[in-house]
């Protein structure tokens, strides 16, 4: 009975608290309204979640640098209620409320949504309490009330100038999935009944359209959270939400619930902002255990008067959430977070007085990322006229063939088997996949084919490598953070091939955001990002039996303009002369997203007419089977660049035909600890660019393989074949 009559005690005085505020609460107005005193311009603000755990935690000074010269702030208010402070307020208690709306003021905080799961987690008493005092502080709350009518009032902010108005509608609610709200302890508001304002889509929606139609010149923001999906991606259902939103009249979408930045498209003179995370998350979320990116965003829209009407400036300001307060961002992290926004935005990073931030408008970033690119010696020549090599239309490129050829002129016959060639000598028969011997160790092969344990295993042979490091394909936030340290980046499988998947010259985080795709799109078995050899040109070193027979060089896939036909078109032509080479029959240039952004980097697009003489590169990933072209250079390059070859070859066990790829600045000088890198080996290298250079003088390859193999079984050979 006691404890019966101190429950009843402590709702007569939650009651009491409701009692002096009735008149208040029941004559809500379906829109809250705030009329500002005349100006010409205006600043509004959005923050993310926030919540205070520990007042002494921080200084109103530590935000500066966020709110300078804020008219209006609005942030999703998520503090850890909890029982014992539900306990509290229905006892009259209101005490525990203070420090609240001391820091909500402290940061000159104009209005709160409380539409979110922590309102939830205290009885619709208790929040109503809440919402009172905060509002007799002068904080405007959204979000909740004493109704549905009441919770889901929009607060509409008059904007008072000098020759006219314009008007902000702020729509807000707890989105929740159909499951979870049929599932849940929440307490949502109904028509008779207080509490949280669970958003209906289809309704917002209807009011959207209904407010466009009555204030046609009005801005209109929607301000959502959505529950379930902490430290997740915002899902394609929540973006499809978003843009019904905008097709009904919203001019804005600012969603958070994340708890980190996640999802930002620009939609004609506006922007959906899926989730802008958190702007203070003083609470147990972790964003490493998450793997998320640690940081979140704040909206910022400059409304300014002009002489024929209201303009408006959009800005994301990224900010650090990873510790307990919001920090600034320096260039490196806003060049990660363009990288994580970079499937919905391609704009580059702006920065003024408060910091760096994006617009979504298109703009060359405040830091020049891209240096013009000078064409290497082989590209001038190719500029200056020099002609390609004739082929014959009957020759057809098999390295079978080759190899078939070259044993024949020996006196030995070859049979295949599906895609195995043997051949008998002294009757022991050795056996060829591709340019794969039996006598290649199995050791060679799988070495090889790990790019990663390959760079180790030169590196000890004394070498030299490009600095990098090897990411699990899901480590996204990680291995932005590593290539954000050098000037340029490259970014490729480990287990890649032919070149297929690799990124070069990556700059900044939207081009890393397109490699990193193709990449885990190739591979699930780890990423290297490497740091990029500035200036190089890349050669491939035939290396048989421990010895360098011949090397071609890799040219980027690039045309020369003729000022009359389009980039497209030049592509097209020059697809067709590799058609006519037997090696390159198979390889066309083929256009991709990234190659796209490539010529972007160059100010050219697949419509651009480039002027007599002009090269422009589609790429500079050289290799041959992604659209370069070869040029033998055998008898020009540096002794010293046959014997790193060599090194390198004779460093992986068991490895007898080999192609090495290295990159120097120049090949005709001593290689040396600065000017080169090797790039990678493989165990089967194709023979197509020695045979059929698409320039320079062809090398019989398949002869010295052939050769190789006769004598190690020991053949003695006439020395005219």
């Amino acid at each position: 009975m006691r404890r019966i009559n101190r429950i009843a005690k402590s709702y007569y005085k939650a009651f009491r608290v409701l009692l002096k505020n009735k008149d208040k609460l029941t004559k809500q107005s379906s829109v809250k309204e705030i009329t500002t005193q005349q100006a010409k311009n205006f600043v509004l603000t959005f923050g993310g979640d926030t919540n205070f755990r520990d007042f002494d935690d921080f200084s109103h000074k530590d935000f500066d640098f966020l709110l300078r010269d804020n008219d209006y702030f609005i942030v999703n208010l998520e503090p850890s209620f909890g029982d014992k402070f539900d306990r509290h307020l229905r006892a009259g208690r209101t005490e525990c409320l203070q420090p609240f709306v001391e820091s909500l003021k402290g940061l000159g905080v104009t209005a709160v949504s409380l539409a979110n799961e922590s309102s939830t987690t205290i009885t619709p008493e208790a929040l109503q309490i809440t919402k009172s005092y905060l509002e007799q502080a002068g904080v405007v709350c959204l979000g909740a009330g004493v109704n549905k009518q009441d919770a889901s009032s929009p607060l509409k902010i008059k904007l008072q100038g000098t020759t006219s108005c314009q008007n902000l509608y702020i729509l807000t609610g707890l989105w929740v999935s159909k499951r979870d709200r049929e599932t849940t302890k929440a307490v949502f508001a109904a028509k008779e009944a207080a509490g949280v304002y669970s958003l209906n889509v289809e309704k917002t929606v209807k009011k959207v359209t209904s407010l466009r139609k009555e204030d046609p010149e009005a801005l209109i923001i929607v301000f959502p959270h959505w529950q379930g999906f902490e430290g997740k991606k915002v899902p394609s259902k929540v973006k499809n939400i978003c843009n019904k939103f905008i097709t009904a009249g919203a001019n804005y979408v600012i969603g958070h619930g994340t708890h980190y930045l996640d999802y930002f498209d620009v939609v004609g003179d506006g922007a959906i902002f899926g989730s802008i995370g958190d702007f203070l998350r003083n609470c147990s979320f972790s964003s490493k255990k998450r793997n998320v990116l640690p940081f979140s965003g704040v909206v910022r829209l400059e409304i300014c008067e002009k002489d024929n009407g209201w303009a408006i400036k959009q800005k994301l300001y990224p900010i650090s959430t990873g510790q307990s307060k919001p920090g600034n961002v320096d260039y490196t992290d806003a060049k990660i977070v363009q990288a994580h926004l970079a499937s919905a935005i391609q704009a580059g990073i702006k920065q003024d007085g408060l910091g760096y931030y994006f617009s979504g408008e298109a703009h060359k970033d405040s830091t020049p990322e891209t240096s013009e690119i000078v064409p290497n010696k082989l590209v001038k020549a190719i500029q200056q006229g020099l002609q390609q090599n004739v082929y014959s239309s009957d020759e057809r490129y098999s390295i079978y063939d080759l190899l078939m050829t070259e044993f024949k002129k020996y006196g030995y016959e070859c049979t295949m088997v599906d895609k195995l060639m043997t051949v008998e000598i002294n009757d022991k028969q050795v056996a060829f996949i591709k340019t794969v011997s039996s006598k290649t160790s199995a050791v060679a092969s799988r070495v090889l084919k790990d790019k990663n344990c390959a760079r180790q295993v030169f590196q000890r042979a004394g070498v030299n490598i490009a600095k990098g490091k090897l990411f699990d394909s899901s480590d996204f936030y990680n291995a932005v953070s590593y290539a954000m340290t050098f000037p340029a980046c490259v970014v490729k499988p480990v287990n890649g091939r032919k070149g297929r998947a690799v990124s070069v010259d990556i700059r900044n985080g939207v081009e890393f955001y397109t490699a990193w795709n193709a990449a885990s799109t190739f591979s699930k078995r780890g990423i290297l990002v490497e740091e990029c050899f500035d200036g190089g040109m890349e050669g491939r070193f035939l290396v048989v039996n421990g010895k360098c027979i011949a090397v071609y060089a890799k040219v980027p896939p690039a045309i020369i303009g003729n000022g009359n036909n389009t980039i497209e078109e030049l592509i097209a032509h020059k697809n067709k002369l590799r058609s006519s080479n037997p090696h390159l029959q198979r390889s066309p240039i083929q256009l991709s997203e990234y190659r796209i952004q490539f010529l972007r980097k160059q100010g050219y697009d697949l419509d651009s007419v480039p002027a007599q003489g002009t090269a422009v590169y589609i790429d500079l990933n050289s290799n041959v089977s992604a659209g370069g072209d070869s040029f033998d250079f055998t008898d020009a390059v540096h002794p010293s660049y046959k014997t790193v070859a060599e090194l390198a070859s004779s460093s992986v066990p068991g490895l007898d035909i080999a192609g090495v790829d290295i990159i120097a600045t120049d090949f005709t000088q001593k290689a040396t600890e600065t000017n080169y890198i090797v790039i990678e080996a493989n165990t089967e290298p194709a023979l197509g660019g020695h045979h059929y250079p698409v320039y320079g003088t062809p090398r019989n390859a398949a002869n010295e393989i052939v050769k190789y193999i006769l004598q190690s079984e020991g053949i003695a050979l006439k020395s005219n074949l």
